[in-house]
């Protein structure tokens, strides 16, 4: 029989994995505040969601495709929104990463979103392949080929631009 969840065992797993989760979300927002942001908002979503998580072991899985989709929704609406379309390597520009160069940090936005998304889970994230495929609800398959033609593709850009 599976154990019914508790707002308390979202709030633990909160605790226990800030840091982590801000990462995540700074790695898209490139901005301290609005990565707390979209932290604040996918934990209202992760409350109010909190019935249809059937089982604690997915808790990280289930939490980490809400925060993705919370940020990327932020990001899309921020587009529309802009009188002027915002480039996401005029966003580079503006903010420093703390985690990357700005150099690599350019070559990873320039991917798709969902092989850089991919990417950041398993570079920065530590995540496993098959970890990823369950975040993203994509096939194991599918994150293989996009991390690898990702990698290949920053590769190819390193190399003509002598990063």
């Amino acid at each position: 029989m599976k154990q019914r969840l508790h707002p308390d065992d979202l709030e633990f797993y909160l605790k226990s994995n800030e840091k982590r989760l801000y990462r995540l979300a700074y790695s898209y927002m490139h901005s301290d505040a609005d990565a707390k942001d979209m932290l604040q908002n996918a934990i209202l979503k992760a409350f109010t969601g909190l019935t249809r998580l059937k089982n604690m072991e997915y808790m990280d899985t289930w939490f980490y495709r809400i925060l993705i989709n919370t940020c990327l929704d932020q990001i899309r609406k921020q587009r529309r929104e802009s009188v002027y379309p915002l480039e996401e390597d005029i966003m580079l520009q503006e903010h420093t990463d703390m985690l990357l160069s700005e150099e690599l940090h350019q070559l990873l936005f320039a991917l798709d979103p969902k092989t850089r998304t991919i990417l950041i889970l398993r570079f920065f994230e530590d995540r496993k392949l098959d970890e990823i495929s369950d975040i993203l609800s994509m096939p194991l398959s599918t994150v293989k080929t996009r991390l690898y033609k990702g990698l290949k593709d920053m590769r190819i850009q390193m190399e003509e631009q002598d990063v």
